[in-house]
């Protein structure tokens, strides 16, 4: 069984008060990088994060827990570019499959995604 070494991750949790929204996890582990919040459709959020990290802010797997329809929603998901966008609720922005490969936990099932640092496996339920 391989062992983590905890000091290789880097966990950078950044709240943003003034507007309400929840945490931001940005995850990363070597070569691959994971980004969470169920705020990050909000067009504060998305704002706030491409000025705070510009090119640094693209992941491998992004999860918003729901999305809602926004045009900055677009065009948050082409600059951070990830492979996979884990939601729930996919038929409300059928846009973003034109850009990345989404996955519905609605339809799918639990997602278990899994990386070594150098790629990752993401697969689901049903798989």
């Amino acid at each position: 069984m391989k062992k983590l070494i905890l000091m290789e991750y880097y966990i950078d949790l950044q709240r943003i008060e003034r507007r309400g929204q929840g945490s931001i996890l940005i995850l990363g582990y070597k070569n691959t990088s994971l980004l969470v919040g169920e705020s990050l459709d909000q067009e504060p959020v998305q704002r706030a994060l491409l000025n705070s990290y510009k090119e640094s802010i693209n992941s491998d797997i992004v999860f918003i827990p729901d999305l809602h329809t926004n045009r900055s929603l677009f065009e948050f998901i082409k600059a951070v570019s990830p492979d996979k966008l884990v939601t729930r609720g996919k038929d409300e922005v059928p846009e973003l499959s034109q850009v990345t490969n989404i996955l519905d936990i609605n339809d799918e099932g639990a997602i278990t995604i899994i990386s070594g640092g150098a790629e990752l496996k993401v697969r689901s339920f049903l798989d």
